[in-house]
């Protein structure tokens, strides 16, 4: 585990067959993946962006696309395949889930930043304080994370990194595979 002032990375944080096990399902045709015109739509909140320039130099907002899979939003509504991902939500084993999403990015020819962003946050655009972010790393390859601190976090299979929801991030896009998928954790610590 390597752990920073509110960061942590754990490597093989479940089980090599139960995370194979959620692997092949979220790698799968059977897992129903949507289609996002962007990655962070600034117009769904009641703001602006509130990064207008880049956190960290050189990582510059892209306009981009990507599919994603809800598994749980506004604190309540379950997605029928949330039963595939029941292992890593009992081994974090939050006190309150807030929301859980799923990320497929395709395969750009240059690495695209998706857009800095906090998960949650009130309508004016505060950061919740309270609220913890996973990052839970379903496939390797050369994409990544980025924190606000300019921490780099590579994309492994069976990586979760966890850092307070207040520390902006961006997903980097990959290009070496097909697809990087990802599973983006809200929650309340115990």
């Amino acid at each position: 585990m390597i752990k920073e002032k509110n960061i942590k990375i754990i490597d093989n944080f479940l089980d090599k067959e139960v995370f194979k096990k959620l692997q092949a399902f979220l790698l799968s045709s059977q897992c129903a993946w949507f289609y996002n015109e962007k990655i962070v739509d600034y117009t769904q909140k009641s703001f602006k962006n509130p990064y207008p320039v880049s956190l960290v130099k050189g990582y510059e907002v892209t306009d981009a696309h990507q599919f994603t899979h809800t598994f749980l939003r506004n604190q309540a509504h379950w997605s029928d395949a949330t039963p595939h991902i029941e292992p890593l939500l009992s081994k974090i084993n939050s006190r309150f889930w807030i929301r859980i999403k799923g990320n497929l990015s395709s395969i750009y020819s240059t690495p695209i930043v998706g857009g800095w962003h906090c998960d949650c946050e009130t309508d004016e655009g505060t950061p919740w304080m309270d609220t913890i972010t996973s990052i839970f790393y379903i496939n390797t390859n050369n994409g990544s994370t980025l924190l606000e601190n300019g921490k780099k976090i590579s994309c492994v299979e069976n990586r979760l990194a966890i850092f307070p929801n207040h520390m902006a991030h961006t997903g980097v896009s990959q290009t070496d595979t097909k697809i990087k998928v990802t599973l983006n954790l809200n929650y309340l610590d115990k």
